[in-house]
């Protein structure tokens, strides 16, 4: 059977029942982007205190030449870390258009249109909301992973640091 001969009953119960799956795989994706605030919150909270308090080392030890490659190694850090905490605010925290999860009433009361041409509008629309809100999600996380990934190579930043201190101290 086609779906053109199916009788409008029919056709109405495909649209309703596409309308609810469109509407829970959309809300699925809402609460995804909700996850990833949450996880974005985390890892700043995370890169702030761990850049705060290389910060409060270096400035604590500044004066301290016992152990200036320690400071550079601090201060850099410091500054690695604060920047990646810059980055995730701008890509993944920032307040930006988001898909609602239903439209505006005044757009579906259409008197003009039978509540079929309305549903099967709407589920474009519910399409469209569910690819924005996809799309949304897709960056969003591309930007949380390589931020985490990217406070993963901390150590190793503050050891060429190190090293480079410690070899310019050394020339």
């Amino acid at each position: 059977m086609t779906s053109n001969s199916r009788s409008p009953e029919e056709q109405l119960e495909v649209a309703n029942w596409a309308e609810q799956r469109g509407m829970e795989n959309l809300r699925e994706h809402m609460a995804a982007m909700d996850d990833l605030k949450k996880d974005s919150n985390t890892a700043l909270t995370i890169l702030m205190t761990a850049g705060g308090a290389s910060l409060a080392y270096a400035i604590n030890h500044l004066v301290d030449t016992a152990v200036p490659n320690v400071v550079a190694g601090a201060a850099v850090l410091s500054l690695y870390l604060l920047g990646l905490a810059g980055v995730l605010l701008h890509k993944c925290l920032r307040v930006r258009d988001a898909p609602t999860v239903a439209n505006e009433p005044l757009k579906l009361y259409q008197p003009k249109f039978s509540i079929g041409e309305l549903k099967a509008e709407e589920i474009k629309n519910i399409d469209k909301r569910i690819k924005d809100a996809r799309s949304r999600n897709a960056e969003t996380s591309r930007w949380l992973n390589a931020i985490r990934y990217a406070a993963l190579a901390s150590p190793a930043i503050f050891f060429i640091i190190y090293e480079i201190s410690r070899w310019c101290r050394s020339s």
